[in-house]
């Protein structure tokens, strides 16, 4: 098929791991509650005049206008867990400190914080979540710092399951963990909501490091994702997942084949076009 916009290989990193586990081990951002749906309702925020589409430019990245913040360059790895809903939402969050107070907050919101005490929505830690869910309650009752896993003591509560080592060789990880392959259980348990800082922690009051949001809001359609993204930082999506798109290696994907598998949480950093296709 010449219509094709992109190109694709099988990953070393998902050969092991059987159709059931891959599948929800990705697709971790859950369905909306009836109640999700409505308090997104209430925070909608409707296509404005602030900057208009045809004054945007047609290739954007954040990291270009905010290169000072150092959570946007990082890629972080969710491992054996399907928290993707809690890793997208605690690196916007990240970002958005950073962005917002121009580049003076460079705390990292706990992602660990959020799969284990988010439990709107029917979120349930590493066996999936909502990302909306999150938000809510970041500005409810908020979450501790926390890096990625096995980083320094100055975060309350860093990731705590090793990012698998499939493309390392390797490594400073568990033998079990080189391609991220079950091992005894599908996924690790959930991080238990203890309100306790790391023990190897530099941070002693888990309450006195909780960061809070001031509001969230819901945007809708690409002019209103595009000015969002341009005026205030990346935001959170969830992408539905096809069985195709595990196979993506490079060009702008498009479904072609394959079912429904649910759907991933993923930040959206900018927009371009390459061939004609426009992309997130």
């Amino acid at each position: 098929m010449d219509n094709i916009s992109w190109k694709a290989e099988v990953p070393a990193q998902f050969s092991n791991l059987n159709k059931e586990n891959l599948f929800t081990q990705i697709a971790g951002s859950l369905p909306k509650t009836e109640e999700i749906r409505q308090k997104l309702q209430e925070n909608l925020k409707i296509d404005t005049n602030d900057l208009p589409i045809f004054d945007l430019p047609e290739f954007f990245d954040v990291r270009t206008k905010w290169p000072y913040c150092g959570s946007q360059w990082e890629m972080r790895d969710q491992s054996r867990c399907g928290s993707c809903w809690a890793v997208a939402a605690g690196s916007n969050m990240s970002d958005r400190l950073c962005i917002h107070s121009q580049g003076r907050d460079q705390r990292r919101v706990s992602m660990a914080d959020i799969t284990a005490c988010c439990t709107k929505g029917d979120s349930h830690g590493c066996a999936g979540g909502s990302e909306d869910a999150a938000f809510m309650t970041w500005v409810e009752r908020g979450y501790v710092t926390g890096d990625t896993y096995g980083n320094d003591p100055d975060w309350c509560r860093n990731y705590p399951f090793p990012p698998c080592a499939h493309h390392l060789g390797k490594g400073p990880f568990p033998e079990g963990l080189k391609d991220c392959t079950p091992i005894g259980y599908h996924f690790y348990p959930n991080p238990v909501c203890n309100h306790k800082c790391d023990s190897d922690s530099d941070v002693s009051n888990y309450w006195k490091n909780i960061i809070k949001g001031k509001s969230y809001v819901l945007v809708q359609g690409e002019k209103s994702m595009m000015n969002e993204i341009y005026n205030n930082g990346p935001i959170v999506v969830a992408i539905d997942l096809y069985e195709d798109f595990l196979l993506y290696k490079s060009g702008v994907y498009k479904h072609q084949t394959g079912d429904n598998i649910g759907a991933h949480a993923v930040n959206i950093y900018g927009w371009g076009v390459e061939n004609g296709q426009k992309y997130w």
